[in-house]
């Protein structure tokens, strides 16, 4: 039977490592889109300080029948295109090589001062704003359920720095972008580190009632026994048991360990206090904390 116990612990772990695997790289999936995406647009649409002409302006004006050759030194070599570049990279094309030089040396016209040509610094950052907005309330949607398939304290600590190093180090985004997706990490982490404690201590309420009416169903065995502790001591441990399970961790700084989780408890405005000072004599915020 032992054998057995150890492998299916081991299957246990093995799922819970794929597990945990999948839900980071869900995660990272998600950021990076989201860091590419906003960091994209920008190298594209938004105008550049050397130049004061975004990357597109720069293609569309090197493909006009007009061009100062000058004006390409910034424009990298691959976004150079022209009609012939772009046959010359089609299947067969050796075929194109028979047409027209009126045809290979065609070049589009584009008029620059369409409104279609270019995006206005205010209506990029709007729509940037927007687009970052939804994606985040997605996020937040989708990291609460991925954090629920992590059920340990430290794992999820862990899985937190992970990500908060990866955002550091991501690119494409300001600084009030990153700082906003640090705060929905946060937020999720937060709300999964509460249901792990409240599950913990649920669990722990319920094992201690079960040993204690055990231990009290054994003394109440024994020859001799009374039992005529038991209605002055079984209130007050009830009390501290009700108490307890209402425990939550209302608070995990980014700045912490787990260890450091401020719990607060409700002794103050608990009327069972009135019960407990008529039965011991004394306030338990006094006596015990």
């Amino acid at each position: 039977m032992k054998p057995r116990a150890g492998l299916s612990r081991q299957g246990s772990v093995k799922k819970t490592h794929a597990e945990h695997k999948d839900v980071r790289q869900s995660v990272e999936a998600c950021l990076d889109i989201i860091t590419r995406t906003a960091g994209a647009a920008r190298t594209i649409f938004q105008e550049q300080g050397t130049t004061g002409k975004s990357l597109m302006t720069s293609v569309l004006e090197n493909i006009q029948p007009a061009v100062d050759p000058a004006g390409l030194n910034s424009l990298p070599p691959e976004l150079r295109l022209s009609t012939q570049l772009l046959l010359s990279s089609l299947p067969s094309s050796t075929h194109f090589l028979l047409l027209p030089q009126t045809i290979k040396s065609y070049k589009p016209y584009v008029d620059l001062s369409s409104t279609s040509s270019s995006v206005l610094p205010s209506v990029l950052t709007k729509r940037l704003q927007d687009w970052f907005q939804k994606s985040c309330t997605e996020l937040s949607q989708a990291l609460r359920a991925w954090f629920s398939k992590v059920n340990g304290m430290k794992d999820m600590w862990k899985l937190r720095n992970w990500i908060r190093k990866w955002l550091f180090e991501a690119d494409g985004l300001l600084e009030a972008e990153r700082s906003h997706l640090h705060r929905i990490v946060d937020d999720a982490c937060k709300q999964q580190l509460t249901s792990i404690w409240t599950a913990a201590l649920r669990d722990a309420k319920s094992g201690f009632e079960k040993e204690l009416r055990g231990v009290v169903e054994v003394t109440l065995k024994r020859p001799g026994a009374s039992g005529r502790w038991i209605p002055t001591v079984l209130p007050i441990l009830f009390f501290w048991l009700k108490l307890g399970s209402r425990f939550t961790c209302d608070r995990v700084p980014a700045h912490r360990s787990p260890t450091t989780t401020t719990i607060h408890s409700p002794v103050g405005s608990d009327p069972g206090q009135r019960f407990f000072k008529k039965v011991q004599g004394s306030s338990p915020a006094s006596s015990c904390w």
